[in-house]
């Protein structure tokens, strides 16, 4: 529903990149879904989401970037971005692919967490618009409800899946499965939102 409402609203705004976004992310996890059933190896999932991880990085980093008021802080982004992409080259070559990336989200996490708030702010204000009805709100706040509340959760998930099966299936309910509903509910009332914002 979230992919439909972004390609049907943002079309031709500074938000279109979201349906990239979403369309990437879900075919990831139908590949997922998929390659789990067939060869019930956890490799090919966490090999899958090392993958696409920097590729949302990177798309959520041009999404903020086109909607970014301050020019100062809109340069820094592509900095940010190159220095994501150094640290999880890093894990990968300590960690390799082996394991879920929980390490990979952790540090995307940390650093769309700062942008969101950041964006949230610094919201580009139209006087003949409430706040309620600008996008830009109802995005930043699921973007950093999600990767806040699930950072702990992410932080411990091979050990927990290792060492603590039972723990790690109850929690995942709680601090993954609610805060990923939370984020697309907040994505698709932003998308319904006015887009005054064009390219």
């Amino acid at each position: 529903i979230t992919l439909c409402l972004s390609v049907w609203k943002n079309r031709g705004t500074s938000l279109s990149i979201f349906s990239i976004l979403l369309s990437i992310s879900l075919i990831t996890e139908i590949i997922n879904y998929t390659l789990y059933k067939i060869l019930h190896n956890q490799n090919v999932e966490n090999f899958i989401y090392q993958i696409y991880i920097p590729m949302e990085f990177i798309l959520l980093t041009l999404i903020f970037q086109k909607n970014t008021v301050e020019d100062r802080k809109r340069n820094m982004l592509p900095y940010v971005l190159i220095l994501f992409l150094f640290i999880d080259t890093l894990i990968l070559g300590f960690l390799g692919f082996k394991i879920f990336p929980g390490h990979i989200l952790n540090v995307e996490g940390f650093f769309i967490t700062i942008i969101s708030a950041n964006l949230l702010l610094n919201l580009p204000f139209k006087v003949d618009i409430p706040v309620y009805k600008n996008p830009l709100l109802w995005i930043g706040t699921g973007l950093l409800l999600y990767y806040s509340s699930s950072f702990i959760y992410t932080g411990l998930y091979n050990y927990l899946f290792f060492h603590k099966p039972q723990v790690h299936n109850a929690l995942y309910n709680v601090m993954m499965k609610v805060p990923n509903y939370l984020l697309y509910i907040f994505l698709s009332i932003g998308f319904l939102c006015p887009q005054p914002t064009k390219i």
